[in-house]
C-alpha cells in the first residue's frame, strides 16, 4: 500500500483538486484500489468538491475512537473510496491518524492535508511514506513550498516530485527551471489554468469524469500514470491543440 500525502505551502494553489483527481484517475482510469482521505479536519473541502455531504460518519469520529477507520469509510460512484473531514468544526488531535491509516487496505491511499505548516499538514506528513508537493508558478507559493519540502526531508519522506498547477505560460511566472532550481526537487507534471475545473467544482465531480477528453484531464491523468507507473496513452491533438502546447512549453522553459 502506497501512501501518499498531497501538500502545499499555501491555500488557494489548487491542492485539493488535484488529491480529488489523482485518486479518481488511480481508480478510473487504472483500475487501482484507492480511497481518498480527506485529513483537512475544519474544511472538509474535499466532500464539497465531490457533493458528498450526506455522512453520519467522518475521520474525526474514526480519530476520536467513536467508530473504527472502516465504518467512516464510503465508496463513491466513481469506484473511488473516501473518507471524509467532518462539515462540523470542532478540535481534535490528529496526533494517531497514521495508526488509523495503517489498518487500511488499497494500493493508493491519497491523503489531503490541510494547507501551510500547521499541526494538521504535520501530521498528515507523517502519515504518509510519500509526498506529492503542490504549487503554483509564483514567488509567494514557491516560497512557502519550500517551506513544506524542507519539513518533509526533515521528516524524512520520499517526495515524489512537483505537481505545477494553475500555469498559463505568462511571462511573470516563475519557469520550471527556476522552480526547480529554489526548491531542489523535480516538477514531475505541469497541469495548466482552466476554467473546466470551476465548471466541474460547480457540478460537484472530478473534472477526469466531468470532461474527460480536455486538455486538465489528460494532464491529470498523466500524473497518476508517473506514480503509478502505468501507461497513459493521450488521443491525438488537432493541429491547433498541438501549437498552442508548443508555444505555452516554450514558454515554460
Amino acid at each position: 500500500m502506497r501512501t501518499i500525502a498531497i501538500v502545499s505551502g499555501k491555500g488557494g494553489v489548487g491542492k485539493t483538486t488535484i488529491a480529488v483527481n489523482l485518486c479518481a484517475s488511480l481508480s478510473k482510469v487504472f483500475n487501482k484500489n484507492s480511497i481518498l482521505i480527506d485529513a483537512n479536519l475544519n474544511k472538509a473541502d474535499a466532500s464539497l468538491q465531490l457533493g458528498f455531504t450526506d455522512y453520519s460518519l467522518a475521520l474525526n469520529d474514526a480519530i476520536k475512537g467513536s467508530c473504527n477507520i472502516f465504518e467512516s469509510m464510503y465508496t463513491l460512484p466513481t469506484g473511488m473510496k473516501f473518507i471524509p473531514s467532518s462539515l462540523r468544526d470542532e478540535k481534535i488531535n490528529i496526533k494517531n491518524l497514521k495508526g488509523k491509516i495503517r489498518k487500511l487496505n488499497a494500493d493508493y491511499v491519497i491523503i489531503d492535508s490541510a494547507s501551510g505548516m500547521g499541526k494538521e499538514a504535520m501530521f498528515a506528513m507523517n502519515a504518509a511514506d510519500e509526498i506529492l508537493i503542490v504549487t503554483t508558478p509564483d514567488i509567494p507559493a514557491v516560497k512557502d513550498a519550500l517551506r513544506v519540502i524542507t519539513l518533509a526531508k526533515n521528516l524524512r519522506k520520499n517526495i515524489i516530485g512537483i505537481a505545477l498547477n494553475k500555469v498559463t505560460g505568462e511571462k511573470y511566472e516563475l519557469s520550471v527551471k527556476e522552480i526547480e532550481m529554489m526548491c531542489d526537487v523535480q516538477v514531475i507534471q505541469i497541469i495548466p489554468e482552466d476554467v473546466k475545473i470551476n465548471e466541474s467544482i460547480a457540478k460537484e465531480m472530478p473534472v477526469i469524469l466531468y470532461n474527460p477528453n480536455c486538455d486538465i484531464s489528460f494532464e491529470m491523468k498523466k500524473l497518476a500514470a508517473k506514480i503509478s507507473g502505468e501507461t497513459f496513452v493521450q488521443p491525438k491533438l488537432s493541429f491547433f491543440q498541438r501549437v498552442f502546447k508548443i508555444d505555452l512549453f516554450l514558454t515554460l522553459l
